[in-house]
């Protein structure tokens, strides 16, 4: 698994915005579906608080650097600074995210993953339910320029996401407003080089190109793709459709990059659960090894790919470091 461009990244997901699926025992005895629920009780909180201290420790940071790692993504929500809504500020973690990064020759791009007002209604958003967004923009715009504050000047800030995954329901003429208030409004207070990034809201061709850079100050457009979510990606033999899927991509890439860099800021192994079930389990891991090395070629001319999710729970095809650790992925 190599690139010679594109710096090899991973997200570390689940940890200050927890997601149930990835850490399920966290919600042992509770009702709440989403870490807004889980924060509205003390106990809950403090599970959060305990969580943070231990899902990911130095010993990760220094894993990432001897595995060939260079970017972690890191997800964070409007509550970073400050209790909104009962949730637990994550500034405490952030800030130690940074003195680990530079300690291990690292870089962050510090991810918006869940906004205000939720940008997709979704478990990752922070809350599951209505996306009123629309109505928080102003407040977004505040928080990333605190972000950008903060940490601009950090050598580890490899760039700052404005939105991660917003809605396709939210109109593009809207979203195109937004990220050129927030790219003029962060620029101030970064130091030269950093990038800013912006969603392709799953609709790259549609956003590739809107917003035009200030010399010294990259544009990156981010753009997610999961193999089990391509179209006909359940009706396609294995070998073509990691042929045909490489080929895709690596056209969409190149069509990207003659407007603005590209990063693919989550990806994943995991195949349609109809292939897995087509095969004996003990192929299972030969057909992950082949999706993996398939999308790092279709990714090597990218600023960065990476992996959603560095750890979870369980091991398998959402665990990077699980897949390494199993021979799964193989670094060259």
């Amino acid at each position: 698994m190599s690139s010679t461009h594109a710096l090899r990244g991973v997200n570390f997901g689940g940890w200050l915005i927890v997601e149930k699926w990835l850490t399920p025992r966290l919600f042992t005895d509770e009702t709440s579906i989403d870490e807004y629920g889980l924060s509205q009780s003390h106990q809950g909180r403090q599970k959060i608080v305990t969580h943070r201290d231990v899902f990911i420790t130095e010993s990760d940071f220094a894993w990432c650097r001897d595995h060939g790692i260079k970017l972690i993504r890191l997800p964070v929500g409007h509550w970073l600074f400050e209790s909104d809504e009962g949730y637990v500020p994550q500034l405490k973690w952030v800030d130690w995210t940074f003195k680990m990064a530079k300690k291990y020759d690292l870089k962050v791009l510090v991810d918006l993953h869940a906004a205000k007002g939720s940008q997709n209604g979704a478990e990752h958003s922070g809350r599951v339910g209505a996306i009123r967004w629309s109505e928080c923009q102003n407040d977004t715009i505040d928080l990333l320029c605190q972000i950008a504050k903060r940490y601009g000047k950090e050598q580890a800030l490899w760039g700052i996401e404005l939105l991660n995954e917003p809605d396709a329901k939210i109109g593009q003429a809207m979203l195109i407003a937004f990220y050129n208030r927030a790219y003029a409004a962060l620029i101030p207070q970064l130091r030269r080089g950093t990038r800013v990034v912006f969603h392709d809201s799953f609709r790259p061709f549609m956003f590739s190109g809107t917003i035009q850079p200030i010399d010294g100050y990259p544009i990156v457009i981010d753009v997610h793709w999961y193999l089990f979510s391509f179209r006909f990606a359940d009706i396609l033999p294995l070998a073509l459709l990691l042929g045909f899927v490489g080929m895709t991509y690596q056209l969409r890439v190149l069509r990207l990059r003659r407007r603005q860099p590209v990063i693919v800021g989550e990806w994943s192994s995991v195949l349609p659960q109809k292939l897995f079930d087509s095969v004996p389990r003990s192929h299972h891991n030969r057909l992950l090894s082949k999706s993996i090395d398939m999308q790092v070629k279709a990714f090597e001319h990218t600023n960065a790919y990476v992996y959603w999710n560095y750890k979870a729970e369980g091991r398998g095809m959402w665990n990077y470091r699980a897949l390494q650790e199993d021979g799964v992925i193989t670094l060259k």
